[in-house]
């Protein structure tokens, strides 16, 4: 008999610790959803969770832009990602970069699809196209482009 209520006892205890046990749990989780994209990790992450398909690529270099960047692949298009040492360094060479797209600093450029250039944090993101899916993806995670079509 002490030992069923024990045990009943026991199962009680468990069954209303269990929900705070599991909350606690979970908060200590970083949250893909809730984390900033701030550099070049966290990007591919958010865009990951968002159930995009990346297939990074290679190293790019624009001889506009003072920092190499990294190509990915998003639904067969490429995205150059250049990431800066620190948010003032992007936002200087993001200033460079004309409302259309069409030229950065002296450079006019002559790009084979429309131009997009995107800021966040340190991070300046070029995507040239007209891929709907590759637009959104960016636009669910860095917001909307800053110059460009």
């Amino acid at each position: 008999m002490k030992n069923s209520l024990l045990l009943s006892c026991c199962f009680l205890f468990i069954l209303a610790a269990g929900p705070t046990c599991t909350a606690r749990s979970s908060a200590q989780q970083p949250e893909i959803q809730g984390t900033p994209v701030t550099d070049y990790t966290s990007l591919l992450a958010k865009l990951r969770a968002a159930g995009v398909n990346i297939e990074p690529l290679e190293e790019v270099d624009q001889p506009f832009f003072s920092v190499k960047g990294k190509a990915i692949e998003l639904y067969g298009d490429h995205v150059q990602i250049f990431e800066y040492p620190n948010a003032s360094a992007a936002d200087a060479e993001a200033r460079l970069v004309s409302p259309s797209g069409m030229a950065v600093g002296n450079t006019r450029m002559h790009w084979l699809g429309p131009p997009r250039f995107y800021k966040k944090e340190k991070l300046i993101v070029l995507y040239i196209g007209d891929n709907e899916k590759v637009t959104k993806a960016l636009e669910g995670v860095l917001g909307r482009h800053f110059a460009g079509r």
